[in-house]
């Protein structure tokens, strides 16, 4: 019995061990731990007044990234069908979408602006550089007041052949101001990616 007990823990350690393994590397070890590492090349630093509500990899094996930061109290609210959300004073969102080529980022990009122009109406896309990164930023509005988030602005990049998202909503009576509250937020962001990632 002896023998079998010391042969099943041998190969539990074994096998812990092949798993341990397969863990990759730190490509950033350098990158300070507080960020929220949103992508493995792309670290974030939690604006002040906010808390981060989600970070995600879920969807990696399609090359989908999220994670969103939350300021204010926490409310229920209904939509004219009827269904419940939770909402908070502003929210924060980042998603990244790493493609097979740079072609295809772009695609993606240029999709996720015509789903924001259709949800929102937005002015005039203007330039952002932020970080050492180019952005094309909308200013979004409902006018029409059904939405728990009204107002807000949106900022969409391209690096190498990964398509970035960054939008922050606001509900009506949120005291900061979007544009510039979404631009402070942008220059917190650390990137890593490699040439081709």
């Amino acid at each position: 019995m002896r023998r079998v007990l010391i042969v099943i823990l041998t190969i539990a350690l074994l096998l812990a061990g092949c798993g341990a393994g397969n863990k990759e590397p730190d490509p950033h070890p350098d990158w300070d731990p507080d960020w929220v590492r949103v992508h493995p090349h792309l670290g974030v630093e939690t604006p002040d007044g906010f808390a981060l509500r989600e970070n995600s990899d879920a969807l990696r094996s399609e090359g989908l990234y999220y994670a969103s930061w939350y300021a204010g109290e926490e409310r229920q609210v209904t939509d004219s069908e009827g269904k419940e959300s939770t909402v908070y004073d502003a929210q924060l969102h980042v998603l990244v979408k790493v493609s097979e080529t740079a072609e295809q980022a772009g695609a993606d990009l240029e999709d996720w602006i015509t789903i924001e122009r259709g949800a929102y109406e937005a002015g005039d896309e203007q330039g952002l550089d932020a970080a050492g990164q180019t952005y094309r930023l909308l200013l979004l509005d409902s006018p029409n007041g059904d939405r728990p988030y009204p107002h807000g602005a949106a900022a969409f990049a391209l690096c190498g052949t990964a398509a970035i998202s960054v939008e922050l909503l606001c509900a009506e009576d949120w005291p900061g101001e979007a544009e510039a509250v979404l631009r402070q937020f942008l220059e917190g962001f650390h990137y890593g990616f490699p040439a081709e990632n």
